[in-house]
């Protein structure tokens, strides 16, 4: 996917979904791969370019992030918020050059 005007995959109100093996290209303002809104989202081997976030997860949703990886401009690699949970199922996971990880808990987001 190669986006430069916004977000690069946005999943909202899935039951469930898996996202393999896709390479995203997208804008430094907006995330690679948002999930939101109860969604449940298996995400395997994602490869991110130029994002806020490679992976972010709001409103009740769940990713299980496996084998993703940073390949370069990416702020946040994992960024969870508004009761989004980000369950990490490998020990490869993107990268951010502000932070690896960033969990808003006083809003209910966590990243296991």
């Amino acid at each position: 996917f190669y986006t430069e005007s916004s977000i690069g995959i946005q999943i909202e109100t899935c039951l469930s979904l898996f996202v393999e093996y896709c390479s995203v290209t997208g804008n430094a303002s907006y995330d690679a791969l948002h999930v939101s809104q109860g969604s449940f989202v298996r995400a395997n081997c994602l490869f991110v370019e130029k994002a806020n976030a490679a992976i972010s997860s709001f409103y009740g949703s769940t990713v299980l992030s496996n084998e993703c990886q940073t390949v370069s401009n990416v702020k946040y690699g994992l960024y969870a918020d508004l009761g989004g949970t980000i369950k990490k199922t490998s020990v490869t996971q993107p990268t951010g050059s502000t932070a690896n990880e960033y969990a808003v808990t006083s809003r209910g987001g966590q990243i296991i």
